[in-house]
């Protein structure tokens, strides 16, 4: 049985957490993901993965609708895997591709575009601002993997860094 998120809405703040977290929210008929989104080490890792490699997008589609995904690009299968694996554990059903992996949820698009606001091209990017009330592994789980994602390390010269486009992750 399903109810109308907009019949509940008033009633929210008077739901205990403990009850809140086996309610999954989700679209009519798309896939539903938990009510409440713990900040840990995985969704550190799958936001440090979308601020360097991913982007989201929403198109119309064939049945006069729209379609939205989020995309993480790098052609790294071992980093790939570890984006499948963070995507799986947030609940998404990512699918590998020979460039990226993609998940076609419209939950996954609501989460990068209004959740955890992280931009959607390279030059809009920032860092959520929940990542920074979060714990120190969450953190560096970003961290990671966003140095997995835009960052080199080069030990002949001895040197770490860190590309982007944005003006935002700079400062």
């Amino acid at each position: 049985y399903q109810v109308s998120f907009n019949k509940i809405r008033g009633g929210i703040p008077f739901v205990e957490d403990s009850e809140m977290e086996k309610w999954r929210i989700g679209t009519r008929n798309g896939h539903r993901i938990p009510a409440i989104i713990k900040m840990d080490k995985n969704i550190g890792t799958f936001l440090g993965y979308y601020v360097s490699e991913g982007y989201h997008r929403k198109q119309k589609n064939s049945m006069g609708g729209f379609s939205y995904s989020v995309v993480l690009s790098n052609y790294n299968t071992k980093i790939k895997e570890e984006m499948m694996d963070c995507s799986n554990s947030i609940g998404f059903k990512p699918v590998h591709k020979k460039k990226a992996v993609n998940i076609s949820q419209k939950m996954a698009y609501l989460m990068v575009k209004y959740i955890f606001p992280c931009g959607q091209k390279s030059r809009e990017k920032r860092v959520p601002e929940d990542i920074f009330l979060t714990d120190k592994t969450t953190r560096a789980s970003f961290l990671q993997a966003y140095f997995n994602g835009d960052g080199d390390y080069n030990p002949t010269a001895k040197r770490t860094r860190l590309t982007t486009n944005s003006m935002q992750l700079i400062n």
